[in-house]
């Protein structure tokens, strides 16, 4: 049986396991697109099962550059934690196609709720 994909959990865990401290994972988190910062507690609450919803696209590059790999691998770790596999199988089970249209899908709902809460917060102007 071929070994599974880590989870956001096991990289982040095992850049504690090497001597990381959450602190200093999240003074890196600074995503090179928008500027945004990934606070310690997404670390903690990723890696403790706290949080319930896969991160948002900036959290996700910004823990990428914390923890000195590419975006695509972390990104490919928070579907394997967070999107649910399809008839009992597991994410790497999904075809190809079928993962990149739940990612394409998941991603335009996170990016439109980002835009509302920005607006909401009158960070940007509405349209």
């Amino acid at each position: 049986m071929p070994e599974q994909p880590p989870t956001l959990r096991d990289m982040i865990q095992n850049a504690l396991d090497d001597g990381a401290k959450y602190r200093e994972l999240e003074a890196r988190a600074i995503d090179p697109v928008t500027h945004r910062t990934a606070s310690r507690s997404i670390f903690f609450d990723t890696v403790n099962g706290k949080l319930d919803r896969m991160p948002y696209a900036h959290h996700l590059r910004a823990i990428a550059v914390s923890l000195r790999v590419p975006y695509e691998r972390v990104r490919q770790a928070a579907i394997q934690q967070w999107v649910p596999p399809e008839n009992g199988s597991t994410a790497a089970d999904i075809p190809e196609d079928r993962r990149a249209q739940l990612i394409a899908e998941l991603e335009q709902l996170r990016n439109i709720a980002d835009r509302a809460l920005r607006e909401a917060e009158g960070d940007t102007p509405a349209a």
